[in-house]
């Protein structure tokens, strides 16, 4: 084999190294030897066989994947299979054969000779109505269209047997399932309805993918765990934007689909299990707040410098349903900054911010001052940058009470809008909420802002 390769190499003007490299398969490559072996042994056409990637959880341990034992030991249990398919098709070649064709996978079942009883059946097409193409049909026009009018996977109805007939389809090929498969928008369905919750739309099912929509503004919940589940299953997925993000009304949450175009009803009910009776997404409408701003420091208080705090406060709120309840300035001392907590708090404020005065100097005292009248501190400090000496604390049972470092009033993004989406809607952060924002907390200061389309808080 070795001496062949250098031969070759010799005819087309390349040195022995060269062909190896060129021919070296990459990581996440493929070599088709199984489907090859299959179809030479039974005459199947490549074209009806689907290869499927290795599963561990159900593959036999046959060793490395290396190339010769790749070729001889799954290559030679895929020809032992392929020999009692074929006597199982009493010796026929499917490709020959016009009523019925069946599509087969190779995977680590076909080792076993386990098949799919999925198959493609001739059918008039006045016949199909409520049937399932497997295949596309185009539409040509002339100097209009050149374009599919059905897809595979599409269900024919009566509608659709003049447009069939125009485009010169007297027969159809239409999938012909058993009780034990789904086919991939029935599948598809599932899938959404483990999914969705309140304030979500669906999209129309199409080629077996499904995607929600939010119907409101509001906060994007994930459980993790559920999500990750599911789609380490395998021929399914459900793929979906970051949560613990705002969205508008409109934005696209997530997205579902079944990989092939059916699907064993086994596997959705395993989907089923792990999805529970708790939707996977959650679309927590953002509430409306009165807010208290207190406004802390020596040089604002006693007029040195200007107020540049407060504006970028009132700018972040604006983008949610907030009133400003009141503000009130503080200088630097700590029963000072504690009495005009406690006048926002009795005027009606269910959100107090305190801006400034969040270091380790010693004139910075607003921490102690939210000590002093908050019922709890949730945590002083947070893995993020900027924000680092961000604070939270609560007054009762679930009025927040921010202490803003002073990052926030000239960092474009900062910790302070990976916090307030979930403030706003309601929900009471602890402190693992906020020791998870390690990873991701790092903001790039890029020269364009692009979040929070980017990777801060994620």
């Amino acid at each position: 084999m070795e001496q062949n390769l250098n031969l070759l190499a010799e005819q087309v003007g390349i040195s022995p190294w060269e062909i190896r490299y060129r021919n070296a398969i990459r990581p996440g490559q493929i070599l088709p030897n199984g489907q090859t072996i299959l179809c030479e042994a039974t005459g199947i056409a490549p074209g009806l066989v689907v290869h499927e990637e290795a599963d561990t959880r159900i593959t036999p341990d046959s060793g490395t994947s290396t190339a010769s034992r790749q070729t001889v030991v799954t290559g030679e249990a895929t020809r032992v299979a392929a020999e009692k398919l074929e006597q199982d098709l009493d010796g026929e070649n499917p490709c020959r054969i016009r009523e019925e064709r069946v599509l087969w996978r190779i995977s680590p079942q076909t080792t076993n000779t386990r098949r799919r009883t999925t198959k493609m059946k001739l059918m008039k097409t006045t016949d199909a109505v409520g049937q399932i193409l497997c295949h596309d049909i185009t539409q040509i026009i002339k100097g209009v269209t050149k374009d599919a009018v059905f897809r595979k996977g599409h269900i024919i109805t009566e509608a659709d047997i003049p447009v069939l007939l125009s485009v010169g389809k007297d027969h159809v090929y239409i999938w012909e399932n058993d009780e034990t498969m789904l086919h991939e928008n029935e599948a598809a369905q599932i899938l959404y309805e483990l999914c969705k919750n309140e304030h979500m739309r669906p999209t129309p099912v199409k080629e077996g993918k499904i995607e929600l929509v939010a119907e409101c503004d509001g906060l994007f919940k994930i459980d993790r765990e559920k999500l990750n589940q599911i789609n380490s299953l395998g021929e399914m997925m459900i793929a979906s934007r970051h949560g613990d993000f705002p969205v508008k009304k409109g934005d696209k949450l997530a997205g579902t689909r079944i990989i092939p175009l059916v699907i064993e009803k086994e596997k959705m009910d395993a989907a089923k299990a792990v999805g529970g009776q708790e939707p996977i997404f959650a679309l927590k409408p953002f509430l409306k707040k009165k807010v208290g701003i207190v406004t802390t420091g020596n040089e604002v208080y006693y007029g040195r410098i200007q107020d540049t705090f407060t504006p970028v406060i009132r700018e972040k709120l604006s983008e949610y349903d907030a009133e400003i309840l009141g503000h009130e300035i503080s200088n630097d001392e700590t029963e000072r900054i504690a009495a005009a907590i406690r006048r926002l708090l009795e005027a009606g404020a269910d959100l107090i911010i305190c801006t400034g005065g969040m270091s380790v100097d010693p004139d910075d005292k607003t921490p102690g001052a939210i000590g002093s009248v908050a019922s709890s501190v949730v945590a002083y400090g947070a893995p993020v940058l900027p924000g680092a000496m961000f604070l939270l604390a609560y007054y009762g049972a679930d009025i927040p009470i921010l202490g803003l470092p002073g990052c926030v009033m000239y960092a474009r993004r900062t910790i302070f809008d990976l916090v307030l989406p979930r403030i706003m809607a309601g929900e009471r952060l602890e402190k693992k909420d906020l020791d998870r924002l390690g990873e991701g907390g790092l903001c790039l200061s890029c020269p364009v802002c692009t979040f929070p389309n980017c990777g801060f808080g994620k």
